[in-house]
């Protein structure tokens, strides 16, 4: 009896299982932060409330909401940054670029976050870093990582918390340790400190130091807790993660070119099949004083068309989506660079999904991203003599 060899594109032999282990180890690490994920999500939902409240006072007294609608805004940036990053590293989704995280603008956010809340202790900060280092990955899960441990701290603390940040191994780690002049942990507890649900104390949750542990070891780190006490007689907590110096390339625009503010009358395309995106966008870009244009799509089989637009239209920047309905933004960029080389260099690739495997030559931003990181992105493709 013969045969017949498998035709192309049937599954091989254990391909199902093997998709079926890499799911359930997606489902096993979306597990384990779901406590986590769902703990803080109440948590800014609770500040959220709170916000909402506090501005319909203010609103109802004839007072400017400006303030609290601002914190609203940056809790909400802040609960969807979580979301999506968390969301993206258990999909397996890769970090857009290697930009890095820089440690001392990190640790002075997460001490005035995270410690404002204990207004009883006061924080020292020492860093013995060069002020070009960095953490490659994504920014919130340092940020919630330290903010956990500050907050341990100050929960725990009588007056004092000192955080030290330094460099190891020819500065290719970075250590912040985190000390406290409180009672110290308990011993009963010592060794399941940074398992899920294990609290110092009645009423705590006991889930930070358990993300925090999970933070460390998924981005290449480690976390622990001293033996003995620190100098100030409390716990200390030291914190190691790999050091990443930003380096220039199509994903990293150059720390000299930052565009918190656009150079007036800006000319920028954006080319999303979503409205709603495009509206958004647009009203935001033209608040920046930007002049903003959003080209119809043609059909699928009049891509080019496209192309001669935005040619003849020549803006300074161009925001185009990777999933354009019938038309792909990859194929349509790659066009460009044959035969709009210049206008190709102007072209941010965005999209609401998953990021490209295949390389491309452009930088590839989430929808979700900040907008000051988005108008970082727009000042990074504009040339030097544009950028006024």
């Amino acid at each position: 009896m013969t045969v017949d060899p498998p035709r192309e594109g049937r599954a091989r032999p254990g391909r199902r299982e093997e998709e079926g282990d890499r799911g359930h180890e997606q489902l096993k690490s979306l597990g384990r932060m779901s406590a986590e994920l769902l703990h803080d999500l109440g948590s800014h939902l609770s500040v959220l409330e709170g916000r909402i409240a506090v501005a319909r006072t203010e609103a109802s007294r004839g007072r400017s909401t400006t303030g609290e609608l601002g914190r609203l805004q940056r809790e909400t940036r802040e609960l969807g940054r979580m979301v999506r990053d968390i969301l993206n590293h258990v999909r397996g989704v890769p970090w857009p670029g290697d930009s890095g995280v820089r440690v001392q603008p990190l640790l002075e956010d997460a001490i005035h976050r995270w410690l404002t809340g204990a207004p009883r202790v006061t924080p020292s900060l020492s860093i013995q870093l060069p002020t070009h280092a960095a953490l490659p990955g994504p920014r919130s899960f340092y940020s919630r990582a330290l903010g956990n441990l500050l907050r341990n701290a100050g929960r725990h603390a009588r007056s004092q918390i000192r955080i030290t940040a330094r460099g190891l191994d020819d500065d290719r780690m970075l250590e912040v340790t985190v000390e406290d002049d409180g009672d110290g942990v308990d011993s009963e507890i010592r060794d399941h400190l940074f398992q899920p649900f294990v609290a110092g104390k009645e009423g705590e949750m006991g889930l930070g130091l358990a993300f925090t542990c999970w933070v460390a070891e998924e981005l290449g780190g480690s976390v622990e807790l001293a033996p003995e006490p620190g100098e100030l007689g409390g716990a200390l907590f030291r914190l190691r993660l790999p050091l990443n110096p930003p380096r220039p390339g199509p994903q990293s625009p150059p720390a000299t070119r930052k565009a918190s503010v656009l150079p007036p009358g800006l000319r920028v395309a954006i080319v999303d099949d979503d409205q709603s995106v495009r509206s958004v966008l647009k009203r935001r870009l033209e608040g920046e004083g930007a002049q903003v244009f959003t080209p119809s799509l043609p059909p699928p089989e009049e891509a080019g068309s496209l192309l001669t637009e935005l040619a003849d239209r020549n803006p300074q920047a161009i925001l185009l989506d990777i999933h354009l309905g019938g038309i792909s933004g990859l194929d349509l960029h790659e066009t460009m660079i044959r035969r709009h080389p210049r206008l190709s260099h102007r072209v941010i690739l965005i999209t609401g999904g998953s990021l490209p495997t295949r390389k491309v030559k452009a930088p590839v931003l989430n929808k979700l991203t900040d907008w000051d990181d988005l108008l970082k992105w727009i000042g990074s493709v504009l040339p030097e003599d544009e950028l006024g």
